[in-house]
């Protein structure tokens, strides 16, 4: 009897092992019900040198609407930034997201310093999906709120990262807010690249 359920309990093991390994990639949850995520990781590379010229990496989260923001990313853009941002907004509409915080160094470009940054990210599905995710690297002058963070997610990348996988989740519903009336750009907001 002792090995009939050792040999079960085994099997049961080896089973939910195996259905969690074949879980897809893109299967990240928000941090809670109604709420948003953007995780993952992305790089741009110079196509000639295979330089990173760009990258990003971390995990936001937030409940619903973007209440209650939380997370971290690494940003890096050749020449302007290499830094953590600690989250302060995140907005996801469909499989677009924008996220936007405090730089713990902040960002030069030319003679002006940006204390805060972000990026926007189109999540176009596993990371062997064509087309690959898109992103943008954004700088600001002012501490960011939600409405500059639907812009960002409104916005969507603009650039196809050639390493890595982004994964947007809306688990609102209704998850299409903002896209009735597409915000102007933000003062001061500075798309990089």
């Amino acid at each position: 009897m002792k090995t009939y359920v050792l040999a079960v309990l085994t099997a049961a093991t080896l089973t939910f092992a195996a259905a969690a390994y074949a879980m897809p990639a893109d299967t990240a949850t928000p941090s809670s019900p109604g709420g948003w995520s953007l995780t993952g990781s992305g790089a741009i590379r110079n196509t000639v040198t295979n330089a990173i010229l760009a990258s990003a990496n971390g995990s936001a989260h937030s409940e619903e609407a973007g209440l209650n923001p939380k997370g971290q990313f690494h940003l890096f853009f050749t020449g302007v930034e290499d830094t953590k941002m600690d989250v302060l907004c995140l907005s996801v509409i469909g499989n677009k997201a924008g996220v936007f915080g405090k730089l713990a160094q902040p960002a030069q470009l030319g003679s002006t310093t940006y204390p805060y940054g972000g990026i926007s990210v189109t999540d176009n599905g596993s990371a062997s999906a064509s087309p690959r995710d898109q992103v943008t690297w954004w700088v600001g002058p002012a501490a960011p709120n939600q409405a500059l963070c639907t812009f960002l997610a409104a916005s969507g990348g603009f650039s196809p990262v050639t390493d890595g996988n982004f994964v947007v989740n809306d688990q609102q519903p209704g998850g299409m807010l903002g896209l009735l009336a597409p915000p102007s750009v933000p003062a001061g907001l500075v798309r990089l690249g």
